[in-house]
């Protein structure tokens, strides 16, 4: 594993592991930012969000963000890929579909009780402690708990607040119901005439709102399903890459080999290898 998979830093050194943390841009890892006693401020989809004291807040790979110029003391953020933390089905399926992560018409976030504070700081103590011996299994073992912990707290005590207009909340719900369709139907189906027929919508108008939502278009996004799936099981499951190019839905080894190369530029046993680092 990599710093690319996972790390977690104090909000004044990320910019030296994540580039352009004041411009706004889709980062492409999933983020959670725990504030401190002052709280924080940080901007999504171009609007300044104030994070409350002792909150953490939920933004998912595709959102819009920037971190303010005035970084506030004990903030952090914690940084994941699907890949890192998709051990599983359910892992891959939790975080492509939860509202934490997907939903663009709200900033979700929670709010530590006081007698949670402690438990936040043994939090991102050991999330520090996985970070410095992320090469070992173990410490590997540790974050994916320790993530897992968060997300479940975070579904469980998630506050919301609006943060689109009507016609972006249109487009944003018609993005979580394309993503659903394909987790159902990626494997028999990867072309964006069926979902936009499932959706009743044109194929036009389904590339339209992935488009505003995303910053992708709809094709784009059953690739990237497709991708984030194909990893999961190179990583974490012992199938052999013809084995897993057919439960992908590709007729032989050699179709998926090519797809996997044209959207990830090395060969799934290239990556496989580099994985398993």
């Amino acid at each position: 594993m990599t710093a690319i998979d996972f790390g977690i830093y104090r909000v004044q050194k990320l910019g030296n592991h994540l580039p352009n943390i004041h411009l706004p841009a889709r980062r492409g890892m999933y983020m959670v930012i725990f504030s401190g006693p002052a709280g924080a401020v940080h901007h999504i989809d171009n609007r300044a969000f104030t994070l409350p004291p002792y909150s953490v807040l939920f933004i998912g790979p595709d959102r819009i963000s920037r971190f303010d110029n005035e970084m506030t003391e004990d903030t952090y953020v914690l940084l994941f890929s699907s890949n890192f933390f998709g051990r599983s089905n359910r892992d891959l399926h939790f975080l492509l579909n939860s509202p934490l992560f997907n939903d663009h018409s709200q900033v979700y976030y929670m709010t530590l009780p006081d007698e949670g504070l402690l438990y936040g700081k043994v939090m991102v103590h050991l999330l520090y402690q996985a970070r410095n011996g992320i090469g070992e299994r173990i410490n590997q073992d540790l974050a994916h708990n320790l993530i897992e912990q968060i997300l479940i707290m975070g579904s469980m005590n998630v506050k919301q607040v609006s943060n689109a207009g009507y016609r972006e909340d249109q487009d944003n719900f018609l993005v979580l119901r394309y993503r659903t369709l394909i987790a159902e139907y990626f494997v028999p189906e990867k072309s964006v005439k069926f979902y936009a027929d499932k959706l009743n919508v044109t194929e036009r108008r389904l590339t339209k709102a992935t488009e505003q939502v995303t910053g992708v278009g709809a094709k784009e996004l059953i690739i990237d399903h497709v991708m984030e799936e194909a990893k999961r099981q190179l990583t974490h499951s012992e199938k052999n890459v013809k084995e897993i190019s057919l439960a992908l839905g590709f007729s032989g080894e050699q179709n998926f080999s090519a797809f996997f190369f044209k959207y990830a530029g090395i060969r799934p046993t290239e990556f496989r290898r580099r994985a398993s680092l």
